[in-house]
C-alpha cells in the first residue's frame, strides 16, 4: 500500500464523548492490588488509520471463518507511535531452544506465550508493560475462539495454537484486579 494509505490520524476525544468517557471509566477503575497502583490518564487520543481498519475488518469478516469474537483490551508499549503507524508486529526473535524472546536489547528474555500480541483486560496490567513514558492502548482486538492456558509455553505461535489447541488466541488469568 501506499504510504497515504498507512497514514495515522491522532486525534484528541471531546471530554463528552462515549469513547472518552468509556476509556476514562475503564481506566480511573484500574486498580492494581498487587503492586498499590492506580493508572492516570493524562490524555486520550484516538488513532484512525484506515488501512488498519480495513485490514481489521476484512480478517474479522473473513480471516477466522466465522468465529469472529471481538473485545475491548489494553496494551502497554513505548512503540504506541510506530504502532499507530505500521500496526503490531508479531515477535519473530527465536532462542536456542526455540523459544521466542524479546527483543535482544532486554536481554532476550522468553515470552510468557510465543510469538503473540499481548493484551490485557485491565488498564493496570497493560500499563504495567508500557512503564514511565509509555502509552497505555485501548484496542478493539479480534479473539476468535480462545483457549484459557494457565503454564507458559514460550514456543507458541499462531500456527501451533491453531493446531494443539484449536484456537485462535491464548487467555491467561492473573492477579491484577479491577475495582468497582
Amino acid at each position: 500500500a501506499s504510504s497515504a494509505s498507512m497514514s495515522s490520524r491522532l486525534t484528541a476525544l471531546s471530554a463528552t464523548s462515549e469513547e472518552y468517557l468509556w476509556c476514562r471509566q475503564e481506566v480511573d477503575k484500574a486498580f492494581d492490588p498487587v503492586h498499590g497502583r492506580r493508572v492516570c490518564a493524562h490524555l486520550i487520543q484516538k488513532v484512525e488509520n484506515q488501512h488498519h481498519a480495513d485490514r481489521f475488518r476484512d480478517y474479522s469478516k473473513h480471516g477466522i471463518a466465522g468465529r469472529s469474537r471481538t473485545a475491548r483490551l489494553f496494551h502497554g508499549t513505548h512503540y504506541y507511535e510506530d504502532i499507530a503507524e505500521n500496526g503490531f508486529m508479531m515477535p519473530e526473535l527465536k532462542d536456542g531452544a526455540g523459544r521466542y524472546v524479546s527483543v535482544a536489547g532486554s536481554g532476550g528474555v522468553p515470552l510468557m506465550f510465543g510469538s503473540a500480541l499481548y493484551f490485557a483486560p485491565a488498564a493496570t496490567k497493560g500499563a504495567a508493560f508500557g512503564g514511565p513514558g509509555g502509552a497505555l492502548l485501548l484496542c478493539e482486538v479480534e479473539l476468535g475462539k480462545t483457549v484459557l492456558l494457565d503454564e507458559a509455553d514460550p514456543t507458541l505461535d499462531a500456527e501451533s495454537v491453531r493446531r494443539r489447541h484449536g484456537a485462535d488466541s491464548v487467555f491467561c488469568e492473573g492477579r491484577t484486579k479491577t475495582a468497582g
